[in-house]
């Protein structure tokens, strides 16, 4: 995955005051920016973060967010971006600091078009018992009609009620697409002449397919 366009190099982005003691952070910080810059995610990602363990700075939250980005933890590249974008600047920051969090504004409104969205429908929806589990989890109510954001990867579905169940459905999450998976219950051993399945529903590029596991 390329990295995104740099605004704060390595060097600027860790602004710090002459004689400051944190070197160990520094040199991490500035290792595992230049790495990401080059592309290189997972080996510069850890040492951005042990760099912020050691020593708080704004700048080394935009690193790692985009380090996250780039082994495909959208989500937890999210939380990051805004973490840093939350975070109370003292009227004294540097300049690095304050153009960090204006750049993860940025970043974060471009990676919110790339987090893929799932839809889960079971029919019928108020079936006694109903009990729908995604990868193995079951999922809390609030989750069944309405879009909700997930990281990239396959998910399988499995749906259950007293006395009914739905074929397995495993689908694809793809980024800057939106996929309805639909759950369909039939009295135990049936199936109907509507069955279970899923498909893209709002994608921004051509739909990609996605697989009904029966």
């Amino acid at each position: 995955m390329v990295a995104p366009p740099l605004v704060l190099g390595p060097r600027e982005a860790f602004a710090q005051k002459p004689g400051d003691s944190k070197s160990k952070a520094r040199d991490l910080f500035k290792a595992g920016a230049k790495a990401i810059e080059q592309g290189k995610h997972a080996e510069g990602l850890p040492m951005v973060e042990q760099a912020e363990a050691l020593f708080h700075a704004p700048t080394h939250l935009l690193w790692i967010a985009r380090g996250k980005v780039g082994v495909n933890q959208l989500l937890d590249a999210r939380d990051t971006y805004k973490k840093l974008i939350d975070e109370q600047l003292p009227a004294a920051a540097s300049d690095a600091f304050k153009e960090a969090q204006a750049t993860a504004s940025t970043e974060l409104a471009a990676l919110d078009k790339r987090i893929p969205k799932l839809i889960v429908r079971p029919r019928p929806e108020n079936a006694a018992g109903l009990e729908i589990k995604m990868n193995g989890e079951t999922l809390t109510p609030d989750r069944l009609g309405v879009p909700f954001d997930v990281p990239p990867g396959s998910f399988t579905f499995q749906a259950r009620a007293t006395g009914l169940e739905a074929s397995n459905v495993t689908v694809d999450a793809v980024e800057r697409s939106t996929t309805e998976v639909r759950l369909v219950l039939h009295p135990f051993g049936q199936r109907g002449a509507e069955d279970s399945g899923a498909s893209v529903v709002k994608a921004s590029g051509s739909p990609r397919a996605v697989t009904d596991t029966r």
